[in-house]
C-alpha cells in the first residue's frame, strides 16, 4: 500500500491503490471523535428536553380541562 502526501495538507496521504485520502494525524482524529461525541450528546439532550416540554404541555392541557370541568359544575 503506497501513499503520497496531498499538496498543502501535510497530515493527509493519498492511497495510490484505491485513491482514498487518509488523515495521518492521530491527534486531530481524536479531537474530531471528541467533538462528534459532544455534538451527539447535545442532540440527545435537546431531544430529551423537547420531549419533556411536550409532556408538560400535555399535562397542563389536562389540568386546564379538569379545572374547566370543576368550574362548570359550580
Amino acid at each position: 500500500m503506497s501513499r503520497v502526501r496531498v499538496n498543502n495538507f501535510p497530515d493527509l496521504k493519498k492511497d495510490l491503490a484505491d485513491g482514498g485520502v487518509v488523515n495521518s494525524n492521530i491527534d486531530s482524529f481524536q479531537y474530531y471523535k471528541e467533538r462528534r461525541a459532544k455534538a451527539l450528546k447535545e442532540i440527545t439532550e435537546k431531544d430529551a428536553m423537547k420531549e419533556e416540554i411536550n409532556n408538560m404541555r400535555s399535562e397542563i392541557s389536562d389540568i386546564k380541562t379538569m379545572l374547566k370541568l370543576l368550574l362548570d359544575k359550580q
